[in-house]
């Protein structure tokens, strides 16, 4: 890793250039290529989620799907290329020819479709797998998933707005990694009238066994003429709540606990992956369903005795005013399956602890793109000022899923 520390030390402007969004409670940031990312999509029909026709019958509950951009002449769709806009406070309209080579909402659907719905098989549009209408950013579906139009798709658990009062249609939505995208799929045409998204105030969650995790179920709104269409949620009890486990066998009814204002909690006291949901209890009536059902991840660790890996390298400029950065190299699936991490700094015989909640797969330094090794991603400390030329600088980098960290020791001037 000589090489690394070679190139990042040569300047101290580390610039991390993409919206980072949260997963679990610590965000990963993809680096400056966007035309790759990871979403996830949770699929349901009268009520309950769909089950992929993919070999393992894949339940369509925040499944990740990394979607890449493709151009979508492939499925003779060029009406639909996404094009650079005006702002939002300005309609949102499209203002150039330029295309914008970056995976959308349409995209996502046509990836979903081909591997979940189609088993493999390329998509043919205007099939019962996707049939769509409308010019460019009034793109309309009036087939999905083997269903008709009487369906409605959420991002981020919001109804989502080109403009004040003017919805996004999946051909103007640009993803972005960790996105959030719920597609509820009915048989009651009154749903738009009556229904809503359930969803949990958080997503996913990362937990050490024996810790209670509480949850508040919330509800997206879903009627087309109300002024609170793409507003905040509201609590939603009433649903049925329940956990299972990895292969969707229920542990636990909780619809008791959450049946006075959608609050409840739950101790898990096994290592494992659960998943929480909270389900109309009307869902699989064609007649009366009309609520998308909600779905958390908890991915449950015992990390006793469980020891941090990673290195740890450094950014040093001398040229004008002394300034330091330590930059630390760890497990991708460690990063996520924690909640935040800790840097402490020792500058000689005094020392500081700084949180840190986001991670890097990339960092731009002087005119280069460095990228982590396979399978991780950097944390990046703040700026180190004020020590002299002859200090010993220490960074120590913690997770809180491990009981230990990683270290390293800088003797300047020697």
């Amino acid at each position: 890793m000589k090489k690394l520390n070679k190139i990042i030390s040569c300047v101290m402007a580390v610039m991390m250039i993409i919206t980072v969004l949260p997963l679990g409670a610590f965000a990963i940031d993809s680096g400056n290529d966007k035309s790759s990312v990871t979403v996830y999509l949770t699929v349901s029909d009268d009520g309950y989620f769909v089950n992929g026709n993919d070999d393992a019958q894949t339940v369509m509950a925040r499944v990740p799907i990394t979607v890449d951009y493709f151009d979508l002449a492939n499925y003779n769709l060029e009406q639909y290329y996404r094009y650079e806009t005006d702002s939002f406070e300005n309609g949102g309209g499209y203002i150039s020819d330029i295309v914008v080579e970056r995976p959308t909402v349409l995209h996502l659907l046509i990836t979903a479709l081909e591997k979940y719905y189609l088993g493999g098989e390329k998509l043919e549009v205007n099939s019962d797998a996707l049939n769509i209408s409308g010019g460019a950013t009034s793109m309309f579906m009036m087939n999905f998933w083997g269903h008709d139009y009487n369906l409605m798709y959420l991002v981020d658990h919001s109804y989502p707005l080109m403009a004040e009062g003017w919805g996004a249609t999946a051909d103007y939505i640009l993803l972005e990694e960790g996105m959030e995208i719920d597609i509820g799929m009915f048989s009651n045409y009154n749903f738009y009238f009556q229904g809503g998204f359930a969803f949990f105030d958080q997503t996913e969650y990362n937990v050490s066994v024996g810790e209670e995790v509480t949850f508040n179920t919330m509800k997206a709104n879903t009627d087309m003429y109300s002024s609170d269409l793409g507003g905040d949620p509201v609590a939603f009890p009433g649903l049925y709540t329940s956990v299972s486990n990895e292969n969707w066998f229920e542990i636990a009814d909780l619809t008791d606990d959450a049946a006075d204002n959608g609050e409840f909690s739950y101790v898990f006291n096994k290592p494992g992956k659960y998943y929480v949901t909270a389900i109309d209890p009307y869902a699989g009536d064609p007649d009366e369903s009309c609520v998308a059902p909600a779905i958390a991840v908890v991915n449950v660790n015992d990390n006793t005795n469980k020891k941090l890996e990673g290195s740890i390298y450094y950014q040093l400029k001398t040229n004008d005013t002394e300034q330091m950065r330590f930059i630390a190299e760890i497990n991708e699936e460690d990063i996520r399956a924690a909640n935040s991490a800790e840097i402490c700094i020792s500058v000689d015989d005094s020392s500081y602890n700084v949180s840190i909640n986001k991670a890097y797969k990339s960092l731009y330094a002087n005119g280069k793109v460095v990228t982590a090794g396979e399978g991780k991603c950097f944390i990046v400390s703040p700026t180190i000022t004020g020590y002299d030329s002859d200090s010993q600088i220490k960074a120590e980098v913690s997770l809180d899923n491990f009981d230990n960290g990683i270290s390293r020791i800088i003797k300047l001037g020697q």
